[in-house]
């Protein structure tokens, strides 16, 4: 349901961003010709001669989810845990805050007791999570974005204990856990990314890899394993939105199968290099469009119903709801998502971006300090020592070399170990050895400058012999000395 921004692909399905329209517009369908009536939501107006068709209209949320994971499939590619999360939160909640404003105020002003919305409900409906505060949706279709927030989840911790490299050959394997799970335990397969709908997120991720590295054993074994999960789970839907039914229609087994069938064979068209290379005109425009429309159509569109339409005039208020919503998803599209998105970006990188940083760079830590011990020690170059001085390990009283140094322990207890194993006591002793003196370079023939240069680095490198220490009389002058000197 939500795509990546043209800037972050390196190839743009301009024919996916077509499709996703669609599925969006499969959807509004779905809830003013058909849902609405069916639930009692618009009561003014009666089932709609197609309402046979747009009973089937839902399926474009599963045809959504099969793009989702296509795209994530790719955005999640080669990115650091906070830059990906980042990028979901731009792309999710600003639009998501104004359409659950607009759809508030609309219900404040028209919507009646039937679409009541209470100041906790609004601010638990802010979080996108409302019921881990124990609130009703504002809007009922807004229960797709769990799902979302479900799968993105996932693919995160993937990226932020580093296996982002790992998620091509993940997503098979995910679908086949969901295809055991189905086979075997369906109650655990019930639970969220275990199975049911999440099949279709791992079947376009799965072509998104055969996209982008080819046809394997191990994806065309995935892919199929997502297909039988994916379909299975969408006949017994079926048959129990037909069991719950109160109207005339109801849904058929087969046109469903082949529904799901058209899905996957879309997706894998859009991965043929000559499908991918189409340009369609405004593809991008209707792409960009699918996000705000699927926000704002439901709710809205019903109370507009209920307060001005009736079996009379009902296509013309289809025909100004559907004008009025479209240019509410281009205003939501261009005025909040479009302009302000460098605001956007700045805000979630000095809020949830800030969080998520340090908490990335713990699992490089740990192996960096991983590898740090893992590689020996580097002892360093030989230490070349000077004659008569004492090398490290060796007590200076100790200058005979066959005598070895204390290794480990103390005086005290010699069973002790010494507190820091790179302590100089520890250091196994080594024999004095004469420092070897590189002969000088002849400054014969050199200018004055490099001449001086060259005698002080002889200097430097020979060291000097130790001058004997003068006695008391070298030093100081006798009285006889003195009375010669002054007599001369």
């Amino acid at each position: 349901m939500v795509s990546a921004s043209p800037a972050k692909e390196t190839v743009r399905f301009q024919l996916l961003d077509v499709c996703r329209f669609i599925a969006a517009f499969a959807v509004l369908v779905f809830h003013w010709l058909y849902k609405g009536t069916e639930t009692g939501m618009m009561d003014t107006v009666s089932y709609s001669p197609l309402a046979g068709v747009a009973a089937y209209g839902y399926l474009g949320v599963y045809f959504f989810f099969m793009i989702s994971g296509f795209v994530i499939a790719n955005s999640a590619r080669d990115r650091p845990a906070s830059v990906f999360a980042v990028g979901r939160l731009v792309r999710l909640y600003p639009s998501f805050w104004v359409a659950v404003i607009l759809t508030s105020i609309t219900a404040l002003l028209i919507g009646g007791s039937i679409f009541a919305v209470t100041i906790p409900q609004f601010l638990a409906n802010l979080t996108m999570i409302p019921s881990l505060f124990d609130q009703p949706l504002v809007d009922r279709s807004y229960w797709t974005l769990f799902c979302e927030i479900l799968f993105y989840g996932m693919v995160f911790v993937f990226l932020l204990v580093g296996l982002g490299k790992r998620l091509e050959v993940f997503y098979p394997a995910w679908a086949l856990l969901m295809l055991v799970l189905t086979l075997l335990v369906p109650s655990i397969a019930a639970l969220p990314l275990l199975g049911t709908l999440y099949a279709y997120f791992a079947a376009g991720a799965i072509i998104r890899t055969i996209h982008r590295r080819g046809w394997h054993w191990w994806q065309a074994v995935g892919l199929a394993a997502s297909f039988y999960v994916a379909i299975t789970f969408t006949l017994k839907e079926v048959a129990l939105i037909n069991d719950a039914a109160t109207g005339p229609y109801v849904q058929s087994v087969p046109v469903t199968a082949v529904v799901v069938c058209g899905f996957f064979a879309v997706m894998l068209i859009q991965i043929i290099p000559k499908v991918t290379a189409w340009r369609i005109p405004k593809s991008y425009l209707l792409g960009a469009l699918t996000y705000p429309l699927y926000l704002l159509h439901a709710h809205i569109g019903y109370m507009i119903f209920n307060r001005f339409a009736d079996d009379e005039n009902k296509w013309l208020i289809y025909s100004l709801a559907l004008v009025l919503v479209l240019g509410l998803s281009y205003a939501l599209f261009n005025l909040v998502e479009q302009r302000p998105k460098k605001m956007w970006v700045a805000f979630f990188n000095n809020t949830a971006g800030r969080i998520l940083r340090p908490i990335e760079r713990i699992p490089q830590r740990i192996k960096e300090r991983r590898n740090r011990d893992d590689e020996p020690e580097d002892p360093g170059p030989p230490t070349i020592h000077r004659a008569g001085s004492t090398p490290p390990g060796m007590c200076a009283r100790r200058k005979n070399p066959s005598v070895p140094a204390r290794v480990s322990g103390s005086r005290s207890d010699p069973g002790k170990r010494a507190r820091h194993p790179r302590s100089p006591h520890n250091r196994t002793p080594q024999p004095l050895r004469r420092a070897r003196i590189q002969p000088p370079r002849s400054a014969e023939g050199l200018p004055g400058r490099d001449r001086s240069r060259a005698i002080r680095t002889r200097a430097d490198r020979v060291s000097p012999a130790p001058t004997p220490r003068a006695s008391f009389r070298q030093r100081r002058p006798c009285r006889r000395q003195w009375s010669a000197a002054s007599a001369s």
